[in-house]
């Protein structure tokens, strides 16, 4: 009989060496990203490109603190809750107090706002593809801005294909193959998850190769991979952009890029600089305060959905509950009793009795009456070892006894269902008696299997 690993928490050494792969390719995947958006920038930018470099390492710190809060553990969810809302009190009350920041620290407040939530999210599960979002704002920025300041709107408006240029070809290249081998570190991650989780030793994988996410033979079918989504991006790509009322002034201006006269460097005529506008941090500003005034009118309708979101768990188990003991809507006989087992199931959970899939009715029964360990977990038998008793006329070895009569295969007798409930309700509450007030806490806001 195995012993069930109820919660697993592992320390801070071993997420990480459980998740450097992930670690590691997301954080070059940025580095790359955003090294590519600086370089760009300061070349077709005039004077001092101190804003885009503090802006970058602050995005840069936000993936960071975003990646080590994940390998922390905490939920999603309320972080990012906690976390919007923070930032919406800071640009609130920045706004009310007038408070003048310096450049550098407003554009880096920003982009480590937006780059933090990507870093958590790179190490979960369900959201890579939002996890990305960050680092492909550095690789997709350099490419439109290489393309606008290059005036290939005129191009791209005789021919979709013809706006593109070897550099960007080249970033928009890097940016798949980054994303590719990010993906395929999440896959391996997994499998290093699987093997720490997978019960004994002797069913443990010996050939990590011949599970790897990533074995050595298959890199060169994942550039393979990568270089048919560059060849379908680089087609597709142009026919879903669009350009702005700053692109178009006019039938006879069409597809001419914005350009600034320089001086003359031979006393001749100024010639058009192919330089583009500065970095724009009053635009920066401009757009958190909108954002600002935006939430500001719409928290009357966000803290109604904040509270629900907060409150989901709790209220759906008052309503699962409440339905598995009295049914809102008309059930069978032999439904009411499952729905009584699975009320009594869902208490012994409470208690600190985790389910096993090789678990007869009899065994889980002998295990939600077990003594309980120093840790709170009820303590398993050994297997050499009698099973504690259990009481034949108690309110839980009769609710098992109905349960398994009516489940395997004999007919429902008259009373079986409201004999399950008399048994059932009793049943769960000896079964919480152990609890303490935190215990009954954390039961209304775990999750129901």
């Amino acid at each position: 009989m195995t012993t069930p690993v109820g919660h697993w928490h592992p320390s801070l050494l071993e997420s990480v060496k459980l998740a450097w792969r992930p670690l590691l390719a997301y954080f070059l995947f940025a580095v790359f990203g955003f090294g590519a958006f600086v370089l760009t920038i300061i070349s077709y930018e005039r004077g001092d490109s101190l804003e885009v470099i503090g802006a970058v390492l602050a995005g840069l710190a936000g993936l960071v603190t975003g990646q080590f809060i994940a390998l922390l553990r905490f939920r999603t969810i309320p972080v990012l809750m906690a976390g919007f809302f923070l930032m919406w009190v800071g640009v609130y009350v920045g706004l009310l107090g007038h408070v003048d920041l310096p450049k550098v620290l407003l554009i880096g407040t920003f982009f480590f706002c937006f780059a933090l939530p990507s870093g958590m999210l790179s190490l979960h599960h369900r959201f890579e593809l939002l996890g990305a979002f960050w680092p492909s704002v550095g690789w997709i920025g350099a490419v439109m801005i290489i393309l606008n300041n290059e005036g290939r709107v005129s191009k791209w408006e005789e021919s979709k294909m013809s706006a593109w240029m070897p550099i960007p070809l080249l970033l928009l290249g890097g940016f798949l193959v980054g994303l590719l081998f990010f993906m395929a570190s999440k896959q391996a991650m997994r499998v290093s998850i699987w093997e720490s989780l997978s019960g004994a030793t002797s069913r443990r994988v010996q050939k990590k190769a011949t599970v790897s996410a990533l074995p050595r033979k298959n890199v060169l079918p994942l550039l393979g991979a990568a270089l048919l989504v560059f060849a379908f991006t680089a087609v597709l790509a142009p026919y879903l952009w669009r350009t702005g009322k700053g692109d178009r002034k006019g039938h006879q201006h069409a597809g001419k890029p914005t350009e600034e006269p320089s001086e003359p460097s031979d006393g001749g005529e100024p010639r058009p600089s192919p330089r583009g506008p500065k970095f724009d941090e009053e635009a920066i500003r401009q757009a958190m305060q909108r954002a600002a005034s935006s939430a500001k009118s719409a928290a009357q309708t966000l803290w109604p959905l904040l509270l629900l979101a907060l409150f989901y768990r709790p209220v759906k188990r008052a309503l699962l509950t409440s339905h598995l003991v009295t049914p809102i809507f008309p059930t069978p006989p032999s439904e009411r009793i499952e729905n009584l087992w699975e009320y009594v199931r869902i208490a012994a959970e409470d208690a600190g009795t985790l389910p096993l899939a090789s678990d007869s009715v009899e065994q889980f029964v002998e295990r939600a009456v077990a003594p309980p360990t120093p840790e709170g977990t009820p303590e398993a038998p050994p297997p050499q070892s009698p099973a504690p008793p259990v009481e034949p006329h108690s309110p839980l070895a009769e609710a098992a006894r109905i349960y398994v009569r009516t489940r395997y295969g004999f007919v429902v007798a008259p009373g079986d269902a409201l004999g399950m409930k008399r048994a059932a309700v009793p049943a769960a509450k000896a079964l919480r008696v152990r609890m303490n007030a935190w215990d009954h806490v954390k039961a209304w806001w775990r999750p129901l299997a």
